[in-house]
């Protein structure tokens, strides 16, 4: 769900009269744009139809003032732009846990590698199964951020 405030460049707790002067300033530069023929401001190509892409962009700008309009819809708006906050946050925090994964990871090969242990011993096995669910766990972590 998109960031209703960030469309408008309006904070979350501006009031009504605020969100309204934002969303009419919103939609006269879209008409300005249409009839300037600036294809650049309102993100399309020169190939695409303009009025469409114009009358589009307006009509999101009305859906999104009806939705922070609506008291019931705006705490929606508020609630979901918090959840992609925190989950900016997790992301940003999983990442740090995959480098200092990474980096224990090859700590522990280089420290391994120093020591002669022979193949067929308990301990060889023991760090192979602990490099394995390692790597296997970087691994999750690193497809989850992708």
């Amino acid at each position: 769900m998109k960031n209703y405030y960030e469309i408008f460049g309006v904070s979350q707790n501006a009031d009504l009269p605020t969100i309204k002067k934002a969303a009419q300033e919103k939609i006269n530069e879209i008409k300005a744009a249409f009839k300037a023929r600036d294809y650049e401001a309102l993100g399309i190509t020169q190939n695409a139809d303009i009025k469409l892409a114009a009358q589009t962009k307006i009509n999101e700008v009305k859906g999104t003032y009806l939705a922070l309009k609506s008291r019931k819809k705006r705490e929606r708006a508020e609630f979901y732009s918090r959840i992609k906050l925190k989950e900016k946050k997790t992301r940003i925090k999983l990442a740090r846990l995959e480098i200092l994964g990474w980096i224990l990871f090859f700590s522990l090969v280089l420290f391994f590698s120093k020591f002669d242990i022979p193949s067929d011993s308990f301990l060889s096995v023991l760090m192979e199964v602990v490099l394995r669910i390692l790597w296997f766990l970087l691994k999750i972590i690193g497809s989850i951020l992708r």
